[in-house]
């Protein structure tokens, strides 16, 4: 039988459970994080370009990767940007109040123009206060500070889709 390839319409490239035990899911073809229901399979909300929450033109994010949960309603995900819109990629730090459907942007932590990463890509907190980024089509590691200060930077021969920190202990 032949198989049929069908076009990669929503891009799913992440996913995390949150504090609740339901789904948040990446879909970057749609610059969208989707809360989905882990029992009945519902969308419970969509956040992001044109979804459920008002967000201002600076906290809309593209192409995003990394969605994780940091606490039960702050959020992380790594903001590629776009080629046609934005070409800065950056941690965007979030609180949600599913609630009221109301979307706070906390901080964001931009990445230098020169590491700028259209495509895969991810970011951590690590520490509580440091930030461990990939930029994918650099080859790079980097951790940052909160300001976006470099602390570490690796120039590697590979390109990393994500990167995890270890602590020693």
């Amino acid at each position: 039988e032949n198989y049929k390839i069908q076009d990669d319409w929503s891009h799913a490239n992440a996913i995390d459970v949150d504090h609740d035990g339901n789904y948040l899911v990446s879909f970057r073809s749609f610059n969208q994080i989707w809360k989905i229901d882990s029992e009945s399979g519902d969308i419970i909300w969509r956040l992001g370009d044109n979804g459920d929450f008002n967000l201002n033109e600076e906290d809309i994010f593209y192409q995003q990767h990394a969605i994780n949960k940091i606490d039960s309603n702050k959020y992380l995900l790594f903001d590629n940007g776009s080629s046609d819109v934005r070409m800065t990629s950056r941690a965007l730090l979030f609180t949600i109040d599913e609630e009221e459907k109301i979307f706070k942007s906390d901080w964001s932590v931009y990445l230098p123009d020169s590491l700028f990463t259209f495509k895969q890509g991810s970011v951590y907190l690590i520490d509580n206060e440091n930030y461990l980024f990939t930029s994918s089509v650099n080859n790079r590691i980097i951790i940052t500070d909160n300001s976006g200060k470099i602390l570490w930077n690796l120039l590697s021969d590979h390109s990393y889709y994500r990167v995890y920190y270890l602590p020693k202990n």
